[in-house]
Formats: C-alpha cells, structure tokens, sequence
C-alpha cells in the first residue's frame, strides 16, 4: 500500500520509505564542440533535470551529497567525419574510476558511442566528461538528444 504525501518528497511503502528527491540529472548539448587540447571538459549546453541541485553547470560536474552507490550513462553523436574520437566519464579526473568510450575512424558518417557505470561515490566526489584527444569533437543540435549524460544515486 503506498501513502503518498503531499509535500515532503517521501513516500511510505509498508515500512520502506523511498526518498523522490533522490539525487538525479540529466544535461544534454545543444551545439558541436570541438576541443582545443586533451582531456577538454564537455560543455553540457542545458539542463533537462537536476533533482536536488547536485549537477554543477560552471563546472560541468556532478557533485555526490551523500555517499553511495551511482549509476550514470552517456550517449555521444560524433560529427559526420572521419576522425576518432575518445571520451572519458572521470570521478574526481580520474578515468579509471569511471567510463572510457571511443568511436572507430575510418567512417564519414556521425556515429554514437554510449555506455554506463556504476561506480561508489563518497561525499563531494566529483564525475565530469572529457573529450579525451585534442581536435576531438562531439555533436550537439536543438533535438537535445544526440549527445546526453545522465546520473543518480542508486543507494
């Protein structure tokens, strides 16, 4: 049986609570960008959500509130070329911790690379994302969704 309320954020399930303003976001871009050295940080161009205020758009980071377990994904649309392109989902700039994706060359058509993590976050742990080579780029249009990175806290 579920009691919702009517402020609060917490729904009572038998005796689980589940918190609805469970850390979340989701940014996506809007326009190609094009990094000028390696290891240049995406510049997420909107916001689609960003429950409880943790995702940070000066810094293109999402800041952990709580320690916990985090599932985050990412699709990226590269441009219609023929490079290689290489990206990096990093936690606290580190890439081991996180998610590395590249897209083969070789073909002049955009292509999308897309993956998750799960990764173990303690308090103000930072994940970012990276275009990992210099000249290396990454699609954004109006559609706002081609290119997108997405996170919550799991528990």
């Amino acid at each position: 049986e579920i009691h919702p309320k009517t402020s609060g954020g917490v729904i009572t399930v038998g005796t689980d609570l589940i918190n609805t303003e469970r850390p979340a976001f989701r940014v996506f871009k809007t326009t190609t960008q094009t990094s000028s050295a390696a290891d240049e940080v995406i510049d997420w161009d909107e916001v689609d959500y960003n429950q409880g205020s943790y995702w940070n758009s000066s810094s293109n980071r999402f800041v952990a509130p709580v320690a916990g377990l985090y599932l985050f994904g990412a699709t990226q649309l590269t441009p219609n070329d023929n490079d290689q392109d290489s990206f990096y989902y990093r936690v606290n700039g580190d890439p081991a911790r996180g998610m590395k994706m590249r897209n083969a060359k070789g073909f002049t058509q955009h292509r999308t690379v897309s993956g998750t993590f799960l990764v173990q976050l303690a308090v103000d742990d930072y994940v970012d994302g990276v275009i990992n080579n210099s000249g290396g780029s990454v699609y954004g249009d109006a559609s706002k969704t081609w290119t997108t990175f997405w996170g919550y806290l799991v528990g």
